[in-house]
């Protein structure tokens, strides 16, 4: 039986599971809280409980003086609810919040989701985790590569590990490398985040998702970030690509629309690439004739969505509404 958990000073709420840690349980309804190794040792996710009851703390490495535990301090990442909590924790409220990291991970899996994307897993440490917002960028450095800034595929609220989609293009090292070379356990370092493609959450305008080829993977991470803080308002969702193969995660999103009320999906291919774009804003504008009420996140190569925002500027969309988040293909 779940247990409510109210936050403050923000008076956010979310529910815990009796099996798993308040820091996961937050974590997974799309809240920020500071954290870091996820294991008991650094005392980043360190907060205090106002009202209810924990359940027996698991061990962990990290000291509070005696004073910090009459006042009621502990950890979110060592602890689970026995009863309703109300609790006091240090939130990311904006990019501003999140700390700049270098983090050495290893490759957990590469799985090709279709001959031209590559999914790369990284496995993060065990004493150190990487902190993000959905929607943010991560610069992966592998040896005697240069480095390669690429959008986040996942979601904030999984800890284990970070997901990358890799377009395929032999002309480039860093492309190559990873089709052709990469293996698992190889080592790999995050730096960052980077970027400010992130969530309006205090928005209640509808969204409009634009993803072209694997800008979807940052447009996926925005997407399961609103499922996971229930986000209510109407999201609507457009893949372009002029290869239907190259929309590689379908099925993935069809599960999304199928469980989701809120949430629906459009997928414009089979033209070549010029077409495929103008198709899609002539869909959008279409759809949506006044986009004045309307937010829209766009994810792509920056000279192919120029056309589309100037359509939708046309349209009424805002300027203030707009976030664009800029790809590279591959």
């Amino acid at each position: 039986m779940s247990v409510k958990i109210k936050v403050q000073p923000s008076g956010k709420q979310f529910e815990a599971q009796p099996h798993e840690t308040l820091l996961e349980s937050a974590l997974r309804s799309g809240l920020s809280p500071a954290y870091n190794c996820n294991n008991g040792t650094c005392g980043e996710c360190r907060a205090k409980l106002l009202s209810g009851h924990l359940s027996e703390t698991k061990f962990h490495d990290f000291t509070f003086t005696d004073s910090e535990k009459q006042a009621g301090y502990f950890l979110l990442c060592r602890n689970c609810a026995e009863t309703d909590l109300e609790v006091e924790v240090a939130e990311a409220g904006s990019v501003a919040d999140i700390p700049q990291q270098a983090v050495k991970a290893k490759v957990k899996s590469l799985e090709k989701l279709n001959d031209h994307v590559m999914l790369v897993r990284v496995r993060l440490p065990r004493s150190q985790t990487f902190r993000f917002l959905a929607g943010q960028q991560a610069t992966i450095n592998i040896p005697d590569l240069e480095p390669r800034n690429k959008s986040i595929a996942s979601c904030p609220c999984i800890t284990q590990f970070v997901d990358f989609h890799v377009g395929y293009n032999p002309d480039d090292p860093f492309s190559d490398t990873i089709f052709n070379q990469l293996k698992v356990s190889d080592p790999i370092t995050l730096t960052g985040p980077e970027g400010k493609f992130v969530l309006d959450e205090e928005s209640t305008q509808p969204k409009i998702f634009i993803a072209y080829e694997t800008g979807f993977s940052a447009i996926k991470s925005l997407i399961e970030h609103a499922i996971g803080i229930e986000m209510t308002q109407p999201m609507h969702l457009y893949w372009l690509s002029p290869d239907e193969e190259n929309m590689y995660m379908h099925n993935y999103v069809r599960s999304w629309t199928d469980a989701l009320d809120n949430l629906s999906y459009v997928g414009v291919t089979g033209y070549e690439e010029t077409q495929c774009l103008e198709q899609g804003v002539e869909k959008i504008i279409t759809d949506f004739p006044d986009l004045s009420g309307y937010q829209v996140y766009m994810s792509g190569p920056e000279k192919k969505m120029r056309t589309m925002i100037e359509k939708m500027m046309a349209h009424k969309l805002k300027r203030e509404q707009l976030f664009i988040d800029v790809q590279r293909r591959y």
